[in-house]
C-alpha cells in the first residue's frame, strides 16, 4: 500500500470516526453544577413545550411583492430531552428565544379557498431586519440559591404575557445562517378565535384568525457554549457549517398555548385585528398595511457531538501507523 493510499484510507476512517461521533448523545448537566441534586442526562435533541413564533410584516402585498423583509421572533420553554422524555432540573426552567432575519413570497393563492407563503432565512439582509440574528438558550435557577455559581433567578416564563423567557444564564448562544419553510392559510373557514388554548385566558382581545398550518426547518452555527451544562463539544467551530437545527411546527389557532403578549419584546400589530393576509390589503390611505402574524410553535433542536480535532488526528495516526506496518511486513516477505 503506497503513501498516498494509506493517507486516503487514514482520511476516510477519520471522516467515518467523525460520522459515528456525531450519532452519539451529548452529554448534558441538567442544572450546571450550581448544587443540590445534579443529573447528567445523553440527549440528541431538545423538545420544547408549545410556544410562540411571531412572524413581523410577514405578508406580501397581493399580486406580487416577493421577498419582501420580515423578522420572525419565537420563544418557548424545555419540555423534555429526548430520547427518553428527561425532564430538566426540578424548580428551574430552560428557555429559548430567537430573532431571525427572513424573506417572504406568496407562493399562489386560490380565490377564497387557500393561501400558500414561502419563507426563507437570509443573514445578509440590513438595516432592522437584519440588525439581529440570534437563538439563545437560558437556564433559570428561578427562586433556587445561586450559591459559589453566581446564578441570579429570574421570573418563570408566563406565555400569557410573554416574559420570562430571556432571563437568568444564557448557555448557549447561536445564529442563523440558512433554511426555509411554508404556511399555508386555509381561506374556506371562516374566522375564528385566535386563543383556543383551554384556560381562563381564551379572549386575546378578540383577535381572530383563519386556519393556518406550516412548518420551517432553520439551520444554525453556535457561537457560544457553556461546558458546565454541554459536557460534550457541540460546536464544529466551523462557520460556514451548520451545528444544530431548529425545526418547528406552526399553527393557528393557538390549542396548546396563549398567543403571548409580546414575543421577544414584540407586541403583535394586527391592523384590523385578524391574524391572516386579510390584513395585508392595501388601500389607497394605508398602501403599506402592517401585517403580523402570530403561531403556535411547536418545536424540536437537534444536538450533535462533535469529536475534538485531537481525536481526528490520533484516528488518522493510528491508521497511519497500521498501514506502515503492513507496508514493512510485505518487504520483509
Amino acid at each position: 500500500m503506497n503513501n498516498k493510499l494509506i493517507t486516503a484510507t487514514a482520511l476516510a476512517l477519520a471522516i467515518g470516526a467523525a460520522s459515528n461521533a456525531q450519532a452519539i448523545g451529548v452529554r448534558f448537566d441538567n442544572n450546571g453544577l450550581i448544587g443540590g441534586t445534579s443529573v447528567t442526562n445523553t440527549f440528541l435533541s431538545f423538545d420544547w413545550n408549545f410556544g410562540n413564533v411571531l412572524m413581523q410584516n410577514f405578508f406580501p402585498a397581493p399580486g406580487g411583492d416577493a421577498n419582501r423583509p420580515f423578522s420572525m421572533f419565537g420563544q418557548s420553554t424545555l419540555s423534555a430531552l429526548q430520547p427518553g422524555s428527561q425532564p430538566g432540573a426540578a424548580a428551574t426552567e430552560i428557555t429559548y428565544q430567537f430573532k431571525a432575519p427572513s424573506l417572504s413570497s406568496t407562493l399562489f393563492v386560490a380565490a377564497g379557498v387557500q393561501e400558500v407563503d414561502n419563507f426563507k432565512i437570509d443573514p445578509t439582509l440590513a438595516g432592522a431586519y437584519g440588525a439581529a440574528n440570534f437563538f439563545n438558550i437560558y437556564f433559570d435557577p428561578l427562586a433556587s440559591p445561586v450559591g459559589a455559581s453566581g446564578y441570579v433567578g429570574g421570573a418563570a416564563a408566563n406565555d400569557i404575557l410573554g416574559t420570562g423567557y430571556g432571563d437568568g444564564q444564557l448557555i448557549l448562544r447561536a445564529h442563523f445562517t440558512a433554511g426555509n419553510g411554508t404556511l399555508s392559510i386555509d381561506l374556506a373557514t371562516a374566522v375564528q378565535s385566535l386563543d383556543q388554548s383551554g384556560d381562563a385566558n381564551d379572549v386575546d382581545g378578540g383577535v381572530t384568525t383563519r386556519k393556518i398550518s406550516g412548518s420551517a426547518d432553520l439551520e444554525l452555527v453556535i457561537d457560544f457554549f457553556d461546558p458546565k451544562f454541554f459536557l460534550d463539544n457541540i460546536d464544529v467551530l466551523d462557520p460556514t457549517q451548520f451545528d444544530i437545527t431548529f425545526n418547528t411546527d406552526t399553527t393557528a389557532p393557538f390549542r396548546n398555548a396563549n398567543p403571548s403578549d409580546v414575543v421577544v419584546g414584540q407586541a403583535p400589530v394586527f391592523g384590523n385585528g385578524i391574524n391572516d393576509s386579510i390584513c395585508a390589503k392595501a388601500t389607497i390611505t394605508n398602501p403599506r398595511p402592517n401585517c403580523d402574524l402570530q403561531l403556535e410553535g411547536d418545536a424540536r433542536t437537534p444536538f450533535k457531538v462533535v469529536p475534538e480535532p485531537m481525536s481526528l488526528s490520533l484516528v488518522g495516526l493510528g491508521v497511519l501507523g497500521a498501514g506502515a506496518l503492513a507496508r514493512r511486513r510485505k518487504l520483509a516477505k
